[in-house]
């Protein structure tokens, strides 16, 4: 834990890293954890309101514990999945075919100017108690996308390209879509 407001901590690992029950906090600050290898554990991450950037150069980010930051900058090989307490998030997964996975369980989400893109994998965005707004761009080649906003609305003025788009909203959706099937 970092205590002093607005202090940040960066953690550069070479390989696997869990974090567990101790859990990572700063007061406000952001939170940067590269490694080589796989992000795991069930503890907390968790900024407060600042940015939390989580990236593994030859791995996946799947811990069970919740992210909270504003936004959340991810870069990954392979399949990832996250629980968020977040505002935007950003996410590059680039192996082929491997996934993402998001859970906001706290409000509204929005795809923030880095874009959420995979080589070919699938993407689930669910906003379990918000809207879902995207004006960057989301882009998985050839895989699927799922948008779940529980009780909300999808809104996106920015281009989602996919195989399939699947959406299930309480309210409206208004979308900008390359597709092949809807």
């Amino acid at each position: 834990s970092i205590l002093g407001e607005g202090e940040s901590l960066s953690v550069n690992e070479a390989d696997d890293l869990s974090v567990d029950a101790a859990n990572v906090t700063t007061t406000n600050g952001t939170i940067a954890i590269t490694l080589g290898g796989n992000l795991t554990g069930s503890g907390e991450i968790n900024a407060g309101t600042s940015n939390v950037t989580l990236n593994s150069t030859a791995g996946g980010i799947t811990p069970t514990g919740m992210i909270t930051g504003g936004l959340l900058d991810l870069a990954t090989r392979t399949t990832s999945s996250v629980v968020t307490d977040i505002e935007t998030i950003t996410a590059k997964i680039t192996a082929l075919g491997e996934s993402l996975t998001v859970l906001e369980t706290s409000g509204n989400l929005a795809v923030a100017a880095g874009n959420i893109t995979t080589n070919n994998g699938n993407v689930t965005l669910t906003v379990a108690n918000g809207s879902l707004t995207n004006a960057n761009r989301i882009d998985v080649g050839t895989g699927d996308i799922l948008l779940n906003a529980n009780l909300g609305s999808v809104t996106s003025s920015g281009l989602i390209s996919a195989n399939l788009l699947t959406i299930n909203a309480l309210n409206s959706a208004t979308i900008n879509t390359s597709l092949h099937a809807l």
